[in-house]
C-alpha cells in the first residue's frame, strides 16, 4: 500500500515537472491578447480596436530577459498612437534613433524613467529607459509604429 501511494506521488511530480516545462517552453504561445495590452498599457498606449498578435518571442539567460512582440493594430489606433507619440512632450526631431538621446543621461538616474519619442522615416518609436534604485537592474522597453503594425520589444537585465 505504501508502495503504491510513493509510486503515485512520484508520477504525480514527474507529471507536474513535465507540464511546467512544457510551459516553459512554449510561453510564448500562451501570450493572451490581454497580456499584449497590459505591457502596452504600462507604456500609456492603448488599443481600442481588435488586433492580431503576430508573433511572440522571449528568451532568458542567467539575469537578462528579453521579449519582442508583433502585432498587426487597425488603422485608426496606428493613426491614434502615431498622434500621441508625436504631440508628445517627449517627442524630439533632432536625431536619427536612441542613441542620439539617451547618453547626456548617463550618471545617478536611479528610480527615474528616462522617455523619449521620435521617428526614423515613417517609423514611430517610444523609448523607455528605467534604472532602478540599486543601479544595477535596468529596464528598456520599446514600442515602433509603422504601417499599421506595433511592436514591443523589453529588455530586463
Amino acid at each position: 500500500m505504501v508502495k503504491g501511494v510513493i509510486t503515485r506521488l512520484i508520477i504525480g511530480l514527474v507529471g507536474l515537472v513535465l507540464i511546467g516545462i512544457l510551459i516553459f517552453a512554449f510561453r510564448d504561445a500562451f501570450l493572451t491578447k490581454s497580456d499584449a495590452s497590459d505591457l502596452l498599457a504600462n507604456q500609456h498606449i492603448e488599443l481600442i480596436n481588435k488586433f492580431e498578435l503576430l508573433k511572440s518571442e522571449s528568451s532568458s539567460a542567467l539575469s537578462d530577459y528579453s521579449r519582442m512582440i508583433e502585432m498587426k493594430i487597425s488603422s485608426a489606433d496606428n493613426r491614434r498612437i502615431s498622434s500621441a507619440i508625436r504631440q508628445s512632450a517627449w517627442f524630439n526631431t533632432k536625431g536619427k534613433d536612441a542613441f542620439s538621446f539617451f547618453p547626456h543621461y548617463v550618471g545617478p538616474i536611479r528610480n527615474q524613467y528616462v522617455v523619449t519619442n521620435y521617428a526614423v522615416g515613417k517609423t514611430l518609436y517610444r523609448d523607455i529607459f528605467f534604472v532602478s534604485d540599486t543601479g544595477y537592474s535596468t529596464n528598456f522597453t520599446r514600442v515602433e509604429v509603422c504601417n499599421d503594425t506595433l511592436r514591443y520589444r523589453q529588455v530586463v537585465e
